[in-house]
């Protein structure tokens, strides 16, 4: 959908899948959830496999990344590497939304060099094993890239659109307006630590996954502060063991886990 993106209003959809030194996409049909299409009722008949052939297809690929979005800085993009699709296809669209290209892959190993250094960030689902993580570090080195690698802390997309909204702000951090961003849990409730260097409207959101693996959100606070430290007191909710804040203000975001008290008490 050209709107929300999203798979509730239908897509058409494929697979496309490397054969030696060519690409072939195939399966096309049209899905309207997560679950893998049923070929037989909703896949077009007679449409494909189509075979491209690699140096060809690669080619192509690489036009279109040359020409570009010209309102979009190359390090503006992100590769997401994870298992799974679906969720990754929110998180896509979630990142899009925020003016920040993306793309899903599982064989980022094997990408040319060129397109590589076009992601400011490469984002880890948490089932990738540390051989794969290996094997696309190794890969983007290879290819001179500077992108930063984030591992994602939690499968909830608000929370890593920020991760990689934070991996993707280069400037130095003593510049920005919001510079420090700490959170603990003590007993039943917490507090965060928030720092910013002059006047500015701050928001905190609470994230966490129940234990039936369900996300939740959790608006705790929006109001303008003027530049040093502040403390802000966490519900029980959010200060909960697993909890993740994001604090943002104009420009700039941080994240942060909910720790235990350090030793000597906050």
């Amino acid at each position: 959908c050209p709107e929300c993106e999203g798979l509730e209003c239908g897509a058409v959809t494929a697979v496309i899948e490397r054969d030696g030194p060519d690409f072939v996409w195939r399966d096309f049909a049209w899905q309207t959830d997560e679950a893998a299409p049923d070929l037989e009722r909703d896949g077009y008949a007679g449409v494909g496999p189509f075979r491209f052939r690699g140096q060809e297809y690669r080619g192509a690929l690489e036009r279109l990344l040359a020409d570009g979005d010209p309102h979009e800085p190359p390090t503006r993009r992100v590769l997401l590497v994870g298992q799974r699709v679906a969720f990754l296809a929110r998180l896509a669209a979630a990142l899009r939304g925020t003016g920040i290209g993306a793309e899903i892959t599982r064989d980022a190993a094997g990408a040319h060099a060129d397109e590589l250094r076009t992601y400011g960030a490469v984002a880890f689902g948490q089932a990738v094993g540390e051989d794969e993580r290996a094997a696309v570090r190794a890969a983007f080195d290879a290819a001179g890239s500077d992108a930063v690698f984030v591992a994602g802390l939690a499968p909830i997309v608000g929370l890593l659109v920020a991760q990689i909204e934070e991996a993707l702000e280069r400037g130095p951090r003593e510049q920005r307006r919001l510079t420090r961003l700490t959170a603990h849990r003590d007993g039943r409730t917490g507090a965060a630590e928030v720092e910013v260097t002059a006047p500015c409207r701050v928001t905190l959101l609470g994230y966490r996954l129940d234990r039936l693996s369900r996300p939740h959100t959790y608006d705790l606070f929006d109001a303008h502060l003027d530049p040093g430290r502040h403390r802000i007191p966490l519900p029980h909710a959010a200060a909960r063991p697993g909890s993740f804040l994001v604090a943002r203000t104009n420009g700039n975001v941080l994240v942060t886990a909910v720790t235990p008290p350090p030793p000597n008490g906050p």
